[in-house]
């Protein structure tokens, strides 16, 4: 083993000779370097040839060749006849970096967070630096124990190998919190708030309950935005300190917390000598209401909303204060809010910075904003530019920061981003009343390469269903705002237990898709493909036998979709609406000939902090033309995730058999169908520490309409009631850290008896 190494030794030694210089400089020697010229170690002198040095000059000259980091060691000497000797010793060059005792991050990892290399030079700057992101990084993960020491092994031609020899020691977890001047809320509460956690057996997915310095000053202001938007405008966190216990094997959090006074609102004003926009217009977009508590959010989301509704009114540079005035006198504490709306300095984007997008194509997130440098700086489309790109799913966090430009009137925006995985692989499996169990995997990269290209491969496996699907969508096809794409799927359905058949459907389809307006999209497809039945026993009804007489069939549609979207997330809304519509027109060739129509609308409230509304209507219709009769594969079927509470092909117009021994009971699909689809997500107390939230749901909605039936005679009878089917529930959603899970618990309560039901839904998924 190598000897230990401490430090690199800095010497300059001066001859006498040079304290006094009687002549100038006649020649400058080099010696002691092996890989650099002699010119480079001459370039860092502050004297040249012909200058007369004073021994400042010298010593600067040793100083800049130590400062560069190519010398450990330097010295000049002269012989006061104007000759100059400069010996010098060269950093050495590291062959190969090694880990020792690593266990909790791999080599990789730590490798990324040193600035030692092999190839590069050894300066003791460098390993100064190394050490302490070293010690950072174990900190973070709550290792305070953990022990680096740095050593070289010398080897040929001035090169080394230099070891960290690490003893990780053990994590080092919160053993309590514990909060100090806290009257309106319980420590029980506030523990919820922060993000530190106490260390318990259950807690075994987190790194939370690791002590974590940076993590504490998030705790804090974390408990100042809780108190704020309930009221207490005077909060403040006079303390937070971090103690190891008597056996100093676990941290003791202590928060010390001045809450002051909760505080009502009075009275809310709106100053407005810029616009012409009437009171009540403005009124509309202030959050809170008089003899609520005051909300410091609530006051920023107003002064967001006011400036993003007057730059779409054509005032690009307004500026929105809340001015907060406290009253005095009376038992009960209250504040006045002004909101003064004023003409902020012309401001126009002069730089636009992307940071922190290691893997994702800086092209990629450019065109994604509706501003560009050179612009007028409107906050309205600043806004928008956010939304987009938090829609693409491709970062767990984003953050636009305004910095002045280089002259007055100009902005420069810092455009930070965390990235996050883009793949997703996907599990999914269901249990049915009648045994129905299928197994799903998905593979899907939303961000392919970092050029943002989505491609998906699928396969789902069951006892009734195999399907294979693979998708790509290049968003910005040829340079523009124009996404193209294509699919392709192969899908075998048996519907022996619905309907003793077996269906094969397979083909492609040809995709575009291109704005219109700012939320408004268009997008044309063209689709073929082959369909058929294949009967697996002879005890059908006639209406499946006439569909699998008419053998394999060729579509030839093209179609479309027009969406509108305006939620304030595409990922996770809580506020908002979107909808679109659906067609496809069949006949262009083939053997079909109907038109598909689906229209989908989709609503999202949140009156309360977790607790967010949705409700989705979906209808459909379809029509025959040209003389073609429809055929069950041409129909509608609804249930499973369409319509919670019943299983596939569920619901809707069914065919009834006189002798259940003989025929089967088949659902033969519908030409209309409407579900209205409502949600209310909650939080879980106690539960959210797990990533775990519920919801609450209710379906409600009818499938029908049967053209061209034929005549059953004496087999049975068609059920194509339109009487309405609905049902109830609760869903679990938990972020695991094997991915996203979803347990839903169905009851029905309006349903017909031959409809078939479903009480239990699980669907689970990863990311890489």
């Amino acid at each position: 083993m190598g000897k230990r190494f401490s430090h690199i030794s800095l010497i300059a030694f001066f001859g006498l000779t040079g304290l006094a210089v009687a002549e100038p400089v006649r020649d400058i020697s080099v010696s002691g370097n092996a890989r650099f010229e002699a010119e480079t170690a001459v370039n860092y002198l502050t004297f040249k040839i012909g200058d007369n040095p004073s021994p400042k000059d010298i010593d600067d000259s040793v100083k800049a060749l130590l400062r560069s980091g190519v010398f450990s060691d330097a010295e000049i000497r002269s012989d006061g006849l104007g000759n100059y000797a400069v010996r010098i010793k060269e950093n050495p060059v590291v062959a190969k970096v090694y880990f020792e005792g690593n266990d909790r991050f791999d080599d990789k990892t730590l490798q990324e967070e040193i600035l030692i290399e092999s190839g590069g030079m050894l300066t003791e700057s460098k390993i100064k630096s190394s050490l302490i992101r070293l010690r950072d990084i174990y900190k973070k993960s709550g290792r305070y124990a953990a022990k680096i020491e740095p050593f070289v092994v010398e080897r040929e031609d001035n090169r080394v190998d230099f070891i960290f020899k690490i003893n990780e020691g053990e994590i080092v977890y919160i053993q309590d919190i514990t909060f100090i001047g806290n009257k309106r809320f319980s420590d029980s509460r506030l523990r919820q708030v922060i993000e530190s956690k106490e260390d318990a057996w259950w807690r075994f997915f987190t790194s939370n309950t690791s002590y974590d310095g940076d993590r504490l000053a998030v705790d804090k202001s974390r408990l100042t935005e809780f108190y704020r938007k309930n009221g207490f405008a005077d909060f403040s966190v006079e303390s937070g300190t971090a103690e190891l216990n008597s056996e100093r094997d676990a941290f003791i959090l202590k928060f010390s917390v001045n809450e002051g006074k909760r505080y009502k609102i009075n009275a809310i004003r709106i100053e407005d000598n810029l616009t012409d926009t009437p009171q009540e217009e403005l009124f509309e977009y202030v959050k809170q209401e008089e003899d609520d508590y005051f909300n410091a959010d609530k006051i920023t989301e107003s002064e967001d909303d006011l400036v993003l509704f007057l730059s779409e009114r054509g005032y690009p540079f307004v500026d929105a204060q809340g001015v907060v005035t406290r009253l005095q006198g009376g038992d009960d504490a209250k504040l006045d809010i002004t909101y003064r709306i004023s003409e902020g300095p012309p401001a126009y984007v002069e730089r636009i910075d992307i940071k922190g997008n290691s893997r994702t194509v800086e092209d990629v997130i450019r065109r994604r904003l509706f501003v560009a440098e050179g612009d007028p700086l409107n906050r309205s489309l600043l806004e928008k530019s956010k939304r987009q790109l938090r829609g693409t799913g491709f970062f767990k966090e984003l953050e636009v920061l305004e910095k002045e430009g280089s002259q007055p009137g100009y902005k420069n925006l810092d455009i930070k981003v965390e990235e996050q995985s883009t793949g997703d692989i996907t599990f999914g499996a269901g249990f049915s009343t009648v045994d129905n169990i299928l197994g799903e995997i998905s593979l899907s990269e939303r961000n392919f390469l970092g050029q943002g290209q989505y491609v998906r491969v699928a396969a789902l496996f069951s006892g009734r269903r195999e399907e294979f699907d693979f998708g790509f969508t290049e968003p910005y096809f040829l340079g523009r705002d124009l996404s193209a794409g294509f699919d392709l799927f192969h899908i075998t359905t048996n519907f022996r237990q619905e309907a003793s058949f077996d269906e094969r459907n397979s083909g492609f389809v040809l995709r575009s898709g291109f704005r219109v307006g700012e939320d408004l999209t268009l997008r044309p497809r063209y689709k073929l493909n082959s369909s058929e039945i294949t009967l697996r026993n002879s005890n059908v009804s006639q209406i499946v036998q006439d569909t699998a007489g008419r053998g394999n069939l060729i579509g030839s549609s093209v179609g479309y979709e027009l969406a509108y979207d305006q939620r304030d997330d595409f990922l996770e809304p809580t506020s908002g609406y979107a909808f679109s519509v659906n067609q496809d027109i069949s006949g262009l060739g083939g053997d079909i000939k109907a038109l598909k129509s689906v229209g989908t609308g989709t609503l999202y409230y949140t009156p309360l902090e977790d607790f967010t509304f949705s409700w989705q209507f979906e209808g459909g219709s379809v029509f025959a033309f040209g003389g073609y009769d429809l055929r069950i594969l041409d129909r509608y079927f609804i249930g499973g995730n369409s319509f919670r509470g019943f299983e596939v092909a569920g619901i809707g117009p069914r065919f009834i058999p006189n002798d259940p021994t003989q025929f089967n009971d088949d659902p033969i699909g519908g030409a209309y169908y409407g579900v209205l689809r409502s949600e209310l997500a909650v939080p879980l107390p106690g539960l959210d520490d797990f990533g775990m939230a519920g919801a609450f749901f209710n379906d409600i909605g009818s499938l029908w309409g049967v053209q061209n039936t034929p005549n059953v005679g004496t087999e049975g009878r068609i059920e194509k009631d339109t009487a309405l089917r609905a049902s109830a529930g609760f869903g679990l959603k938990w972020r695991s850290p094997m991915g996203p899970i979803r347990l839903d618990f169905s009851v029905p309560f309006l349903k017909k008896r031959y409809d078939r039901t479903q009480v239990f839904q699980f669907n689970a998924g990863s990311s890489f």
